[in-house]
């Protein structure tokens, strides 16, 4: 754009070089720019009866300038000045036309509005009283009736008394649109409702009135046929955009009208192509039982205009109940999911015929044991499907042999009935063979004993597998037994081996015994032994009684022992003597245990002492000894010498008096000794004065007599002089 500012200039055409003129009208333009460009509006005045042309553009200053729209009053003509404009063509540029526009031009009889107005001002042709047709070629916005303090805004048709004919060309209705006697529309459905009606008896017809609107697929154009129903005018429309394939539409379709103001109307034309059948049949076909399914063939008829198979955008699917293992018989081949095209489908199913499938078959061989019943005959298929083990039976074989439980071992036929197989076609059943097998009879020696150097006993056997209440008499030979043990074999286990034997039917294993040769009882023994506390044990002896070929204790491996818990300080009582712990290689060893009895033993008193130095108040240790070891018990007899006094282990004699006594020494014995007899002491105690103890050290720990002699013990009643620093200190032992 070569200007970005607002130019507003008024000027008359006919005055400009660069735009043409008329002599009975005059067009003024206001020029400008904005986003549309350079345009222009323009308003006139005419001088004289005048058809104005309005251009589509104006030169001006050497730019081009759009026309979009008419100004407000742009050709109003009051009441009371001359009419002049007779008819006026509008450009196809014009987007607007303001309000008044063409108030009181009571010349003007027809109107063509351009289909590119998007906005007409109120009342833009109010009083036209000679305006009969008009057509609108635009869908844009009428204005709304309204009432105001200045000026009442009116519709743009109002007060057009001789309006009769309205032609709406857009298949989209403006708003606000108006109707009168007779208002055509490209579409009712679309103008339905007008937002005012000029005249008391509007009518509202549809220009082009179609006869059919739903048609076949035929693959070409439709053949519409329809009805021009505007009159005075020819109508001729163009078909050829119609759709062809099968579907609902709504085509816009320009129709042309030719009369006294030729215009052209888009007509939206509703109509729907119908899908016309399509048959598909699925192909009869066939399998044997056990097969998959084969490949299901589809036929096609009703295609049209050259159409094949390539139409079908989605092929139908085909299934059947029937599988592999489905039993033989017919069986309905469905069909359905199909697209195509301009195509509906209709389906015809097909029919899966299951056959029998070939079988052949022979008995199994068998075979049984002797004795035993027949074993489940069994039938070996060749040609089985799906993983059976045997057909399904209509009529089921019978299978048999003549051989029984007590048929002789051997080779039997075993035959069968042809049967009738449900999914199969049985054509033979071979024979087969059943093996009478010898039944297992097993001949066990017995076990048997013996003792060392005993008789060999007679030796024994079993049998074990009779059938058919067959026993030992069927033997044809009897077992032979044997050992290689003797009388004289020492102890130990001998095979007792059995062989040799025959009998019809059975086939014949032997399992061998064994004798086993038993040690002899030896009975090993002590005696009783008594002897005194404290002396040795004695020396115990074991005698024997069981031994047989004239052996003795020197086949021993190992001779019994003979031994007690007892020792030489046990205590007096019993202690059992145990025997055990022999060896031998054809004995087994019985004991019988002894008793050792410990009794008291005797002691023996000593006491080798003098008694004949003695003082009163000496302090004597006692110095008796028995035998055992044990404490000594003294006691005193006579004068109140003294007593005794126990320190520790020792014994003492306190002689605390003067005079003559006799001390009496005893053991008393315990558990394990008898006591001892009594020794008796004369003893005579001189009386003596009071000596003085000095102790030297305070506490006491070492006490000494008057004249120096460490004493052992304070005595009761002796004073006892207590020394500590040169203090003398006399205290009398309680």
């Amino acid at each position: 754009m070569k200007k970005s500012i607002y130019l507003l200039l008024t000027f008359t055409l006919c005055s400009m070089e660069n735009v043409s003129s008329q002599e009975s009208y005059s067009l003024n333009y206001t020029y400008y720019s904005d986003e549309r460009g350079d345009v222009a509006t323009c308003f006139g005045r005419c001088s004289d009866s005048a058809d104005v042309i309005i251009p589509p553009y104006v030169s001006y200053q050497g730019y081009n300038f759009k026309v979009i729209g008419l100004s407000e009053h742009a050709f109003d003509e009051d009441d009371g000045e001359p009419n002049y404009l007779r008819s006026i063509s509008l450009p196809e540029t014009l987007e607007s036309i303001g309000h008044h526009a063409f108030s009181h031009c009571n010349k003007l009889q027809f109107i063509e509005i351009p289909k590119n107005v998007k906005e007409i001002g109120y009342s833009a042709f109010y009083g036209c009283h000679s305006l009969k047709e008009a057509i609108v070629n635009c869908s844009g916005i009428f204005p709304l009736i309204k009432q105001n303090n200045d000026r009442d805004q009116y519709s743009i048709f109002h007060w057009c008394s001789s309006l009769m004919t309205i032609y709406y060309t857009n298949a989209i209705a403006p708003q606000n649109w108006v109707a009168t006697t007779r208002t055509y529309v490209p579409n009712k459905d679309a103008y339905s409702s007008p937002y005012r009606s000029i005249t008391s008896t509007p009518h509202i017809i549809e220009m082009i009135t179609f006869s059919e609107s739903t048609f076949d697929y035929t693959g070409k154009i439709p053949n519409v046929s329809w009805t021009n129903n505007v009159e005075g005018y020819s109508a001729s429309l163009d078909i050829s955009a119609l759709k062809t394939d099968a579907g609902t539409y709504i085509d816009t379709i320009p129709v042309t009208f030719t009369g006294e103001h030729p215009f052209v109307a888009n007509i939206p034309y509703r109509y729907t192509i119908k899908p016309i059948k399509l048959t598909a049949k699925v192909n009869n076909c066939s399998r044997q039982y056990g097969d998959e399914n084969p490949q299901f063939n589809i036929s096609y008829s009703g295609f049209l205009n050259g159409d094949n198979e390539s139409v079908i955008t989605t092929q139908p699917s085909v299934a059947t109940t029937a599988t592999r293992t489905t039993d033989v018989g017919d069986y309905p081949i469905g069909i359905s999911g199909g697209e195509a095209k301009n195509y509906e489908f209709v389906y015809e199913s097909g029919l899966l015929t299951i056959t029998k499938a070939p079988l052949s078959a022979k008995v199994c061989n068998t075979s049984k044991t002797y004795g035993e019943q027949n074993p489940a005959f069994t039938i070996e298929y060749f040609g089985l499907k799906n993983g059976e083990t045997s057909p399904a039976w209509i009529d089921t074989p019978v299978i048999s042999t003549n051989a029984t439980a007590t048929s002789d071992v051997g080779q039997y036929d075993i035959t069968a009935t042809r049967g009738v197989a449900k999914n199969y076609e049985l054509s033979s059943i071979s024979s087969g063979k059943l093996t009478v097998n010898p039944a297992p009879l097993l001949i066990t020696a017995d076990n048997a004993s013996m003792l060392y150097c005993s008789t060999i006993p007679n030796l024994t056997y079993k049998c074990t597998g009779f059938v058919n209440s067959d026993d030992e008499e069927v033997l044809t030979k009897i077992p032979k037994m044997q050992t290689n043990a003797t009388q004289t074999s020492p102890v130990g286990t001998y095979p007792i081996e059995v062989s040799g034997a025959e009998a019809k039917n059975y086939m014949i294993s032997y399992e061998n015994g064994t004798l086993d040769i038993l040690k002899r009882r030896l009975t090993a023994s002590t005696k009783d032994y008594i002897r005194a506390y404290g002396e040795e044990n004695p020396e115990f002896e074991i005698s024997y009684s069981g031994f047989v070929n004239n052996e003795d204790e020197r086949v021993l491996l190992s001779k019994p022992q003979a031994t007690t818990t007892a020792t030489k300080r046990s205590d007096v009582g019993t202690y059992k003597i145990s025997v055990g712990n022999g060896e031998a290689q054809n004995y087994e060893f019985s004991y019988i245990d002894g008793v050792l009895t410990i009794e008291k033993a005797y002691q023996t008193l000593s006491w080798e002492q003098d008694f004949s130095d003695v003082k009163q108040y000496d302090q004597v240790e006692l110095l008796a000894e028995a035998s055992s070891g044990l404490a000594i018990t003294y006691s005193i007899e006579g004068d109140n010498i003294g007593s005794i006094t126990k320190i520790g282990t020792k014994q003492y004699l306190d002689c605390s008096g003067a005079g003559e006594a006799v001390i009496v020494a005893q053991q008393e014995g315990d558990k394990n000794y008898w006591q001892t007899t009594k020794m008796y002491k004369s003893i005579k105690i001189v009386p003596t004065a009071v000596q003085d103890i000095i102790i030297h050290a305070y506490p006491v720990k070492t006490i000494y007599d008057a004249s120096g002699r460490k004493l052992s013990k304070l005595q009761r009643g002796v004073n006892v002089v207590l020394m500590k620093n040169g203090t003398t200190k006399k205290v009398v032992v309680e």
